[in-house]
Parts: C-alpha cells; structure tokens; sequence
C-alpha cells in the first residue's frame, strides 16, 4: 500500500503563528533524548501488547544529511516502540501517522518547510514499512525585528547584535536557534538593567514564493533598574559586615543578573552555607532602586575527617583533622591535623583569616611539630608561618610571608646531631584550571615556589630553593571517560653545598606521590648502607593514561620516571630511575581510593621487585 501525504504543513505569508509550526515546542523536544520515556507517547494504540504485528522500519530520502538522518530516528515511534507490537494492521497504520507528523515538525524544525512525506507498506510478515521523504529547499531567517513596547526602548538596538543572539540573517531557519534566541534576549536584558523584561508575543511569516522565513519579537522591557539595599536572611552565626565583602554589586549599581550568580557562587564557595538563595523583592521597589534578600541556610560549622593509606614498602600511615570553618564570626578557617606514619608524625594547626585588609587577601598563619624518621635522615622540628595570600582572577593565587624553623637532625652527611635555626622568606604563585580537584579530567596546574633561607644557631649560612610543579589533564572524549594525564616536578637549591643542606630541605624522589615502584626518598644517590643521601636538585616525570570502565571502576597504566643530583641543577652521574605499573580506581563522591602496582624497570640490587600503594586521590 503507498500514501501520498504531499507537503508538509504550510503557512502563508499572512499567517502569524509562531510556533514555526511550533518551534518553542520543537525546539523543546529536540532538547531531550528520544529515548526519553516522557518523549514517548505509548498510548498511542490501545490494541498494542506483545504480541500482534512485526514489522521492519527503512526511512529513505536523508542519505545526504546524517545528522537530519539521526534527529528523524530519535523521534520515531515506529523504531523506539518496535518491541511494543501493534495488535492489527490498523494500529500499524496509526503510529505511522504519528511518525509522519513527527517528522513533519522536526523537518519544519530544521528549515524544511516545504518537505513531502510518504509511506508505503507491504502486505507480509513482518510487515515492511517505508517511509520516503523528500526534505525541498532550506528555507533561510530572512528579518528578525524586536518590538519594544516599553516607553525607552531598549530591545531595538539588540536588532544590530543579532550575533550575539546566535543569530545571523541569510542562514538556515533553525527553529531551536530562533527559539533560543529569545531566551538569550533576555537574559541580556536582565543584564544590563532591565530585571522585568518579559517577550508578550511572537510572530513568524513564512514566503514560500521566496523560500525565506521573518520573525517579530514582541518585547516589553519595562523600565531600568539599579540595585537597592541587600538583605540576609537566615544568618545566625555569621558578621553580616564579612556576608557584604562577598555581594559584588554596590547600593545603586545598575541592575545586572549575572552579579546575583556571581555572588551566589561566592557565598556557597565560603563553605559557610547548605544553600543561597538570590531574590529580587519586586514588590518593594522604590525610585527603580531593586531590594534583594539573601536566603541562607547555615551548615555546621566544625567537621572532622579521617584518612588512611598504605604503602607495601613504608608501611601504613593515616591523618585525622579539625576545622572551624568560623572560628571568630567572619569567615576565618582553623584547622588542626594530625598525620602518623612509620616514616613521619606531625602536629600542626592553620589559621585562614579571608578579607584581611583588603579585598581578595587572606592572612595565613601556620604553626606545628614534624618528627621524621626515614631512612635518608633523622629529625625533629618545630616550624611556624606567617604570611599574605592574594587572589587573581578565579585560577591564580599568590603568597608572600615569614618562616621560622628550629631543627634537630642527623643524616649520613651530617652523623652527629645538627641544630639549626631557619628563617625563609616564602614566595609562591599557583595557577589551578583543572575541573576537579581530587580528580581532574581537563585543565592545567602550575605551581612556583621560591624560598631564600638564613641558617643561624651552631651555623651561619643562607641558600635559595626553588621547585616548579606542572601538571595538565586531557580528555579524549565528550564524557572523560579516556583522559591522558602528565606531570612534571623541577627543583633546585643553590647557594650551599649538598651537605650544608639542612637533611629536610634536600631533594628526595621515590614513592607513592613521586616515582612509583620505588621506595620512598630512594631515587638518587645512596651512601654505603644504601640509604638516600638527598641533593641539590630534583627532576621528575609522571603519564598516565586513565580509563573510566564502569561508573565508579577506572584502570590505569602508568609510567613514572625521576632523578636527584648533588649539583644545582638535574645532571651528572645519577640515571634517570623508571617505574611502570597498573593502577585501579574506585570512585566514591569525595574522590576515586586508588590502587597502584608498580615495578622499578632500572633497579638497583637495593631496591625491591614492587610495590603497591593505597591511598585517596589520583596520583597528581
């Protein structure tokens, strides 16, 4: 049987119904999988059951376009519902019609206003329906004209930044593009003052003749309006005068919405809050000055954490931590921390004051004891900062402060107990783009660090270290699933010689979060027991190839590579140490436990066959 359905519905040029046939609508249903149970009416065909009429589906006429050829089969009835039987030929009949028309509006939806359809169904079993479309000219967006119905009228001059609407006169009347286009209207409007604008029609005229389409845009802006006074609401515990820093608007700033989401994500990025909420108060409006609450539910502000890892070579370690999130009403972060292992257990306590004395700087100061016992040195410390922090932009982050440092040591340098006195003058800047921060897929990490030191008590000397940190993330495709990873680390101290080094400020490389397979701090030179004897300088280099299995399974091959040398700067006698191994990720929503297996592929006698390592976080 072959039905002729002709072209598809038309209007004339004296028609002026704006849906494109429906475009909000289309441009709706175009927005959601076709797969999307809601996107699919079922009860199209009561007679339908599992049993009943097969039948096969062959859409021909599109080979030229497979995106059109994909949007056409995501609407189809006929191919999501073909395990859902129709009961007779007539219930057949009836989701193809469905289809037809389906089609019809995604073929009106993509600039193909005078497209003809038809189907044709064979007699057999299965039945084998052939739907033939014929798609005709691209009709083109010929005018676009906005309207205003407001006494300033604002929406006129949009006609001159059609650009920025996402539209373009002479291209394809794409109807999600016109439809979006009015939101986009919007939403500009409503930043640059006009916190009311609202669309109060929309016309469409179709020319067949000329195969060209124009749109009106009824707008009515309403009037300009600046900001007012900002209140809070559901703030118990927390200086107001500290809430203020973080708004980004001024009293009588002209109106704009994007300033409201900004200081949303300020607010929420303090950690002080379960919710925020913006909200206009339209309703008390006084001289176009706008009034806006603050809706804010506090969270708790002290939290506990634990974490554990474990190391085949050096053993198990772990750390526990106390924060105060608002420690004195305005924002300020302490926390305290403990961290145990075989090699190393340290106390310290961190102060976070945001705001101090000036925008974007925070005061950082920062106190504890460190006792180390590896086998490259023996020491025990007591350390304290002080120091400024600035921001820059959303990525970078500046400090400058003050160390101090007392240190008792001995390492096969120095055999007999060492006392210093460091003072440093830490600089640092840090760049983070990435997406994530325990599990990164795109972006790029820089981190700098420059550090002049004066030793005093039993000795008098100063040196200068320096360590460069680099890492970038790529995913391979759309979802993150294949993301290739890479890290570089460059250090240097010069200014002293490798055995005037206090043992701590030495560079070391080996282990979990350096050169994985071999044992912690053993990559470099070795003394005579074969224990680390640190140096002036350090290279490493860090790939993986991180493949997402499953939700919450991830494999990944690996292949780490460092050195350590007595001279300033990574060069020498010392060979590059390289290890390879495979890693496994559980991911968890505070970020993926990892498991690593690696192999020293240059060992020396000294080092083992493997190791494995557990711990939280990616590797870098």
């Amino acid at each position: 049987m072959l039905v002729l359905l002709g072209a598809a519905q038309t209007l004339s040029a004296e028609e002026r119904d704006l849906s494109l046939v429906g475009a909000p609508n289309i441009a709706d249903d175009l927005a959601k999988p076709a797969s999307d149970p809601a996107n699919v009416n079922t009860n199209t065909d009561t007679e339908e059951s599992t049993g009943g009429e097969s039948y096969s589906v062959t859409i021909t006429g599109l080979e030229e376009s497979k995106k059109l050829e994909e949007l056409i089969q995501q609407t189809s009835q006929l191919l999501s519902l073909q395990d859902q039987r129709p009961q007779t030929r007539g219930g057949l009949r009836r989701r193809i019609d469905n289809d037809i028309e389906r089609f019809s509006k995604t073929l009106r939806s993509e600039g193909y206003y005078d497209s003809k359809l038809s189907y044709e169904i064979s007699e057999g079993d299965p039945a084998a329906v052939i739907i033939s479309i014929e798609r005709g000219p691209t009709y083109r967006l010929a005018e676009y004209k906005i309207i205003d119905e407001a006494e300033n009228q604002p929406g006129a001059a949009y006609e001159q930044r059609l650009e920025d609407l996402g539209l373009g006169l002479g291209r394809r009347a794409h109807a999600p593009t016109i439809a979006s286009a009015q939101t986009k209207l919007l939403q500009m409007l409503r930043r640059e003052g006009f916190p009311f604008a609202k669309v109060t029609d929309r016309k469409v005229y179709v020319e067949h003749d000329k195969q060209i389409l124009s749109v009106e845009l009824y707008l009515d802006s309403g009037q300009p309006h600046k900001f007012g006074e900002v209140r809070f609401n559901g703030v118990e515990s927390i200086d107001e005068s500290y809430l203020r820093h973080l708004i980004v608007w001024q009293d009588g700033a002209l109106y704009d919405e994007q300033l409201l989401d900004e200081s949303e994500r300020n607010l929420m990025s303090s950690e002080l809050f379960d919710s925020v909420t913006m909200e206009p108060l339209a309703a008390e409006v006084t001289d176009h000055k706008l009034p806006v609450e603050v809706v804010v539910q506090e969270r708790p502000q002290r939290t506990i954490g634990f974490s554990l890892n474990f190391d085949s070579i050096d053993g198990p370690g772990g750390s526990a931590r106390w924060q105060h999130r608002n420690l004195f009403g305005a924002g300020e972060r302490l926390t305290l921390e403990a961290k145990g292992s075989l090699l190393e257990q340290s106390l310290t306590g961190r102060l976070r004051k945001p705001w101090f004395l000036g925008e974007d700087q925070t005061l950082l100061a920062e106190g504890g004891f460190i006792r180390e016992d590896t086998d490259a040195f023996e020491s025990k410390a007591i350390t304290s900062y002080l120091g400024l922090e600035r921001t820059w932009g959303e990525d970078w982050t500046y400090s400058l402060g003050g160390s101090l440092e007392f240190e008792q040591s001995t390492d096969a340098r120095n055999t007999e107990a060492r006392t210093l006195g460091l003072v440093g003058v830490p600089m640092a800047a840090q760049y983070d783009g990435t997406d994530n921060l325990l599990d990164p897929t795109h972006g790029q990490r820089l981190g700098v660090v420059l550090t002049p030191y004066f030793a005093t008590i039993e000795e008098s000397f100063s040196f200068t270290s320096t360590e460069i940190n680099a890492s970038t993330y790529h995913a391979l495709d759309e979802d993150s699933r294949y993301v290739f990873a890479l890290r570089g680390r460059l250090g240097s101290a010069f200014g002293a010689t490798a055995g005037e080094l206090p043992a701590s400020k030495r560079f070391y490389a080996g282990g979990g979060g350096s050169v994985r397979g071999y044992a912690f701090q053993s990559v470099g030179p070795l003394d005579a027991s074969n224990d680390p004897l640190g140096g002036k300088s350090v290279a490493e280099i860090n790939a993986e190839f991180r493949l997402r299995v499953t939700k919450d399974i991830g494999v990944v091959p690996f292949l780490d590579g460092g050195m350590v040398s007595s001279n300033t700067m990574p060069s020498g006698s010392e060979p590059f140490r390289w290890g390879a191994g495979l890693g496994l990720r559980y991911h968890t929503a505070v970020g993926p436990i990892r498991f690593d297996f690696a192999v020293p592929l240059n060992k020396r006698d000294s080092d083992d066959n493997y190791a494995f390592y557990i711990s939280l976080g990616q590797a870098f």
